[in-house]
């Protein structure tokens, strides 16, 4: 569930993968490192960026916009947009190229990064 208000980056948020949008600003539920899942809030493109598009990493945190059903990271300073599958991945399964998704699945969370799924 989105805060009426854009929520400071590095806030604790609960539901890993919540995106909400806060005019070209976008901040996303994500869990990296120790502790808990917290905010990180990115200014995004207004339209979605082609694959392969030159952008820049704001704090070393890949970048992450969802556009409708597609979402976009910025990782390595381009571009990699792809689509949540329809039903959740194994966990361990390969998601080569789809690298910085972010899949809710009813009370499961699945992520793509480093070539498998993360699915808890």
């Amino acid at each position: 569930m989105c805060p009426p208000m854009q929520p400071m980056g590095g806030m604790m948020c609960s539901d890993i993968g919540d995106n909400c949008p806060y005019g070209n600003i976008q901040c996303t539920c994500l869990a990296f490192g120790g502790g808990g899942p917290t905010w990180r809030c990115n200014d995004c493109p207004a339209m979605q960026p082609m694959m392969g598009m030159q952008c820049q990493n704001m704090g070393g945190i890949p970048s992450h916009c969802v556009y409708g059903a597609n979402q976009c990271t910025c990782f390595n300073g381009s571009w990699n947009c792809a689509m949540c599958p329809a039903q959740a991945p194994m966990d361990g399964d390969n998601c080569q190229g789809m690298g910085g998704l972010i899949c809710p699945y009813g009370g499961m969370t699945c992520s793509c990064f480093g070539g498998n799924w993360n699915c808890n």
